[in-house]
């Protein structure tokens, strides 16, 4: 890690963070411009202009930002909340197709990570992951009734409902490479599950629990950590 990328993680460490006895890292030199390209690259932008809004409440005209670049920064975190307000909007939809067609559901990662953000809006958002009560085979089929042609992965498969949101249906919440591991984890999740399925947000949409969530999110970290690689979105919504 270079010296600028540890400026960049205590301006976001900073901008979380509810501790007023902190103090914001000094950022003189900072290139705002290479700052902003690190927040893109790690999926977070909404949440690095949040952390600025906060370093120029201490700063005030001393936070010198071009103008320009603040102004796309702005732009682009209202795209970010109008994808947001699709995204709320779909997985309630979703929620209620689902089950209306007999099925409970929770939300994975996504929109309920989200709601744990002092800004909601400003997450960056991706598709809808969605955890459907029932068997493997189970699954497969209700799918398969609608898109029969559809793949099945090991543990989600592809629901294309909608034109302007991606939608993953999961059997599983997550798995392990290891074995042994993996058998103990499904374990858990079948365990788990009805609280799940329980877990309203007052949104229209069910979420895991936090107990659930510390344990299935690590683990679908881990399995990033060696496929995808993990990155700085995936630490904040742990973090929250």
């Amino acid at each position: 890690m270079t010296t600028e990328q540890d400026i960049y993680l205590k301006i976001l460490a900073y901008g979380l963070s509810n501790d007023s006895s902190i103090t914001p890292p000094k950022v003189d030199s900072i290139n705002w411009n290479n700052f902003y390209s690190f927040c893109e690259s790690q999926a977070v932008l909404g949440i690095g202009l949040q952390c600025i809004d906060k370093l120029k409440n201490h700063f005030g005209s001393g936070l010198k930002i071009p103008q320009g670049l603040l102004l796309q920064w702005i732009g682009i975190s209202e795209q970010i909340k109008a994808q947001n307000q699709l995204l709320n909007k779909r997985t309630k939809e979703l929620t209620e197709y689902l089950a209306n067609k007999g099925r409970r559901s929770c939300i994975l990662k996504g929109q309920g990570n989200a709601l744990m953000y002092p800004v909601p809006l400003l997450r960056s958002s991706g598709d809808i992951d969605v955890w459907l009560e029932g068997s493997k085979k189970e699954i497969v089929e209700f799918v398969h009734e609608d898109y029969p042609d559809m793949n099945v992965q090991y543990h989600h498969m592809n629901y294309p409902v909608f034109d302007d949101v991606e939608v993953e249906v999961h059997y599983y919440p997550s798995y392990c490479y290891n074995k042994w591991h993996n058998y103990r984890l499904q374990q858990y999740f079948r365990k788990e599950s009805e609280k799940q399925f329980l877990n309203s947000t007052g949104h229209g949409f069910n979420v895991p629990t936090v107990s659930f969530n510390l344990v299935f999110q690590l683990s679908h970290m881990m399995r990033h950590f060696f496929t995808q690689g993990i990155g700085l979105r995936h630490a904040i919504d742990y973090y929250y």
